[in-house]
């Protein structure tokens, strides 16, 4: 279908279907090269066939539509991050329809070779995954609370006891052996810190673990400090633990 048969024999002045002008002249069997902008006229020096670069612009909102669309319908199935692709499919929906809006326009005003260059195709697709990332967001929401929920099991120790059951000092070493006790009604791992001194004098620090622990229950755990030094009074020498961490990383299953 050519321009003059969209037209018939509509002489007068129409949109421009090249988009580069307001209106072009059509004289009833073809579009002419005279031009007009703002109400005023001019001739067209390029013609009537649309150039490569006014493709690119009129595809430009469309192909920007289906890339939204394809990083918003990926980004609401990831955990914590639903909240961009519900976002980004919104912003593609909105693109998508704008694009499809400028391709019917230049269907109904444009030639055949205009319309190869529109991006209808991309257009449709920006808009069906935008519409798909909306309700996919709900996944992403429900993967978002099933980590938040285990990261907050895994970084509550809830309630629990420790103990320095002996503090044993050797030839240039020192031995401590603890308890730890879970008083809460869910397992727990953890890491316990110990410290040895004498006086204010520093003896070595020390790390245990992972100490897993069933809900009521026990653990018994070893640390040690070396390089002691000899003439060391082992009656000022003190084992104590410091401070009782979760367990690193997380143990999710």
């Amino acid at each position: 279908m050519t321009h003059a048969d969209r037209y018939d024999d509509r002489v007068g002045w129409h949109p421009d279907p090249t988009g580069r002008y307001e209106y072009r002249w059509f004289n009833g069997v073809s579009w002419t090269g005279d031009v007009a902008v703002g109400g005023q006229q001019y001739v067209d020096p390029l013609g009537i066939a649309p150039t490569p670069m006014a493709r690119r612009a009129r595809r430009g909102l469309a192909i920007a539509s289906m890339v939204i669309g394809i990083c918003s319908l990926v980004l609401a199935m990831l955990p914590l991050a639903f909240v961009a692709g519900a976002i980004g499919g919104v912003v593609a929906i909105v693109t998508g329809a704008i694009g499809l809006g400028r391709a019917r326009r230049e269907r109904r005003e444009g030639s055949e070779a205009t319309l190869s260059g529109s991006g209808r195709a991309f257009a449709v697709t920006g808009l069906v995954l935008g519409l798909a990332a909306l309700p996919t967001c709900v996944l992403g929401y429900y993967f978002s609370a099933y980590l938040l929920d285990r990261i907050e099991e895994a970084t509550d120790l809830g309630e629990y006891r420790t103990t320095v059951d002996e503090c044993q000092v050797g030839d240039y070493t020192i031995t401590m052996t603890g308890t730890i006790t879970n008083l809460d009604d869910a397992e727990h791992t953890y890491d316990v810190s110990v410290s040895f001194v004498a006086g204010d004098l520093s003896l070595g620090t020390a790390t245990v673990g992972p100490l897993r622990v069933p809900a009521g229950e026990s653990a018994t755990f070893t640390a040690g400090s070396f390089d002691v030094p000899a003439d060391l009074d082992a009656d000022a020498v003190q084992c104590r633990v410091d401070t009782v961490e979760p367990s690193f990383p997380f143990a999710l299953d």
